[in-house]
């Protein structure tokens, strides 16, 4: 029997499996889509959103489902709790990590994203809001290069903005699925 706990070999399990995936995703890119999911405002199944991101092999085995569920359990406990989902980083982690989680949180919220943005009804101040922290969230999924060309071409220390934008991205995500619950209102009303 497996444990629902998000346990080093489950991580390492599904890890392994990422490095197999055709689209080349990495365990980060599939954090960050699966905390955009999470916050979607109408949960989905897990077959749902196995299946909608498209993994290989094709089907998982058991012990591969079993491990994503348990990752998907462990993101959603952070989201839900009252001190809100952290990041997996707090300081300048490695790139690849921090643009791919970016690449997936961006992946998805396309699934309603511009629904809560274009909603009848929504106020112009929850559209800022959600559009700003949308951005923030999905700042590192910019090219390396675009942001060490912007530094410079504003003469400020690399490292210095990218911590930065990592303490602003960090103030966002324990909030997001709140701000995302706001903005669904007007879609069940």
């Amino acid at each position: 029997m497996y444990q629902f706990e998000f346990t080093d070999s489950a991580r390492q399990l599904l890890a392994q499996l990422m490095k197999s995936d055709p689209q080349q995703r990495s365990l980060a890119f599939i954090e960050g889509w699966l905390f955009a999911d999470i916050c979607a405002p109408q949960a989905r199944e897990a077959q749902e959103w196995l299946d909608a991101l498209q993994l290989a092999p094709s089907p998982l085995d058991e012990e591969q489902v079993f491990a994503f569920m348990a990752f998907h359990h462990h993101i959603s406990e952070q989201v839900f709790a009252e001190s809100g989902y952290q990041l997996p980083w707090q300081d300048v982690a490695s790139w690849p990590q921090l643009h791919d989680w970016s690449l997936g949180f961006l992946a998805g919220v396309a699934r309603y994203l511009d629904t809560l943005l274009t909603a009848q009804g929504q106020s112009l101040e929850l559209q800022q809001a959600l559009q700003q922290s949308t951005e923030q969230l999905g700042f590192f999924a910019l090219q390396s290069a675009q942001i060490t060309a912007y530094c410079e071409q504003q003469g400020i220390a690399e490292t210095a903005f990218l911590q930065q934008q990592i303490d602003l991205a960090a103030e966002f995500a324990p909030h997001y699925v709140m701000l995302i619950e706001a903005a669904a209102q007007v879609l069940f009303d």
